[in-house]
């Protein structure tokens, strides 16, 4: 939502825009900001003859379309008494000017603080923030409704003011890789062998590897928060997201290979987070299916993976939209508190999948609603806003923000600031992080997830003396439409799982194509069908 208002101030800013753009921005803006309005009107009054190409691009280009999505948003958030996190932002410590003043400027490096121990930083850093930053902690920015985020923003995006130099948490998906969700996205980075691919391999040091692949891919493009490892067990081989899980059908090894992963990820500075937070095993119905459970198979066949990660040191824990035995997994007092944290000892903070949340459940565990307030206050997803919050007292809201500092302090964020959203994130979003290193880790991923069951008469591997080959089936050599995958953010194909996970590659190698190459290289004949279920056409060809 930071996008909006400086779009209407880079466009028409003089006094009397600033008189309107306080009309739409809702009760809580103070009359006091209007002065600043009309102050930094005048050291802005050159730009207002056209948008400055960061604006345009976070808008789309189109100021009424841009306007009026503000406008709609500011009227839903103004139901709830609230003022949106643009104004909050101008109100506080990082003010329209000072957006203005630095939005061509990457922001300064953040230092941790020099305390001799990481509880007194975190003390410190507490200290130092009024009770509105810390709630800029507790709720992500840059959604507007359930379609996605604004452009500028990732995935999901938490403290992108700042605040006393603390970095900002910028968020992406991850099922193989770092999400694409534009087609610009595509081609830059590694679209990895999926999760359960992965998992297939059975190799720990493996699956330790890729995790601190694919961290370095998310450092250099911008993020510092990983958004996996999925570690739900399959209980079904119907489950929608099966292939972004880990464990397979396996607690066990789940257990061996979460571990190894998290610290990967986090070797690099990114933050990994356990997802999803419990039992979610479908799909179909997810926002109302109940997962019933008795407490010894919780513990054993549904925990040992997250248990795993606890271990490992995991920053972050992403509840679930499903029920657990009746009561929805965000506002479950019993798994979030009680089996979390007081018997697995995890010590990071719990978020909301993106719109799990279905009441302000702060008291039974949750400590941070993703995506924001993406819709009308206390609606689903929408209830970590100002009048609620304002509820707590000093030390809850302390209790809720201080793992994400102890976490951004013990792993090095600090150290490795990231570029702040909407309009510092240019040079990231360029980035390309394929390289010959991470394509041959990718090789050695899906080669080893292949699993052999029969080889009669020592068929494979192939050697020079095969001299023609039979592929059949449509599936080996199927096509794909770049612009139609990449409009349809969720879809997925012959090459890469569908969902949050998705990684598009630009340009796919069917299986056909692989066997033409290899066969250029041996001398044999290649021969293909696509008739799917011609039995007799396909022996006779073969």
């Amino acid at each position: 939502l930071m996008t909006e208002p400086l779009c209407i101030l880079f466009m028409t800013i003089s006094p009397p825009a600033a008189q309107k753009l306080v009309i739409l921005s809702g009760p809580m803006l103070s009359r006091a900001l209007l002065g600043a309005l009309l102050l930094i009107s005048c050291f802005v009054r050159g730009l207002s003859s056209g948008v400055p190409s960061s604006a345009a691009a976070a808008c789309g280009g189109a100021g009424a379309s841009c306007a009026a999505r503000w406008a709609q948003a500011d009227q839903d958030a103004s139901e709830g008494g609230l003022s949106l996190v643009a104004l909050h932002a101008l109100a506080h410590r990082h003010s329209a000017l000072h957006a203005l003043a630095h939005r061509h400027m990457a922001p300064a490096p953040a230092a941790a603080p020099g305390n001799s121990t990481r509880q007194d930083q975190v003390a410190e850093l507490l200290a130092g923030l009024t009770r509105t930053q810390k709630y800029a902690f507790l709720r992500g920015v840059g959604w507007v409704g359930t379609t996605g985020p604004l452009p500028g923003f990732f995935i999901g995006d938490v403290n992108i003011q700042a605040a006393n130099g603390i970095p900002p948490l910028n968020m992406n998906d991850n099922g193989n890789g770092f999400r694409t969700v534009d087609k610009e996205t595509v081609g830059q980075v590694m679209s990895w062998p999926c999760a359960l691919a992965a998992a297939a391999t059975w190799s720990d040091a493996l699956v330790g590897q890729w995790g601190a692949a694919v961290g370095q891919e998310f450092r250099a493009k911008g993020a510092n928060v990983l958004l996996g490892p999925g570690l739900n067990v399959h209980r079904t081989p119907f489950g929608g997201r099966n292939a972004e899980y880990l464990p397979g059908e396996s607690p066990y090894l789940g257990s061996r290979l979460a571990g190894p992963y998290v610290r990967g990820v986090q070797s690099q500075g990114v933050l990994a987070v356990m997802k999803h937070f419990v039992a979610n095993s479908q799909e179909q119905d997810r926002f109302d299916s109940n997962s019933i459970i008795d407490r010894r198979t919780l513990w054993e066949v549904y925990y040992p993976p997250f248990q795993a990660a606890v271990d490992a040191g995991v920053a972050s824990a992403m509840c679930s939209y499903n029920k657990v035995n009746g009561v929805y997994a965000c506002e479950h007092e019993q798994i979030l508190v009680k089996d979390l944290r007081e018997k697995m000892k995890f010590d990071g903070w719990v978020m909301s999948d993106w719109f799990a949340s279905r009441s302000f459940s702060a008291a039974q565990g949750l400590d941070q609603e993703m995506p924001g307030l993406g819709g009308k206050p206390d609606t689903q997803g929408s209830f970590f806003h100002d009048r609620n919050l304002d509820t707590l007292s000093e030390t809850k809201l302390d209790e809720m923000v201080a793992p994400m500092l102890r976490k951004m302090l013990a792993f090095g964020l600090f150290d490795k600031p990231v570029c702040l959203p909407p309009f510092h994130c240019d040079r990231e979003k360029e980035v390309k992080t394929i390289t010959p290193e991470l394509q041959q880790l990718s090789l050695e991923l899906a080669t080893a997830s292949v699993l052999l069951l029969k080889n009669e008469q020592k068929v494979l591997p192939w050697s020079h003396t095969i001299k023609r080959i039979a592929v059949l089936g449509s599936a080996c050599n199927q096509s794909r439409n770049l612009d139609s995958s990449v409009n349809d953010g969720l879809l997925g194909d012959y090459y890469v799982i569908g969902g949050s996970g998705r990684v598009l590659g630009a340009r796919p190698v069917s299986v056909l194509e692989g066997i033409r190459a290899k066969c250029q290289e041996l001398g044999c004949e290649v021969v293909f069908s696509d008739a799917d279920g011609d039995v007799a056409g396909a022996a006779a060809l073969a």
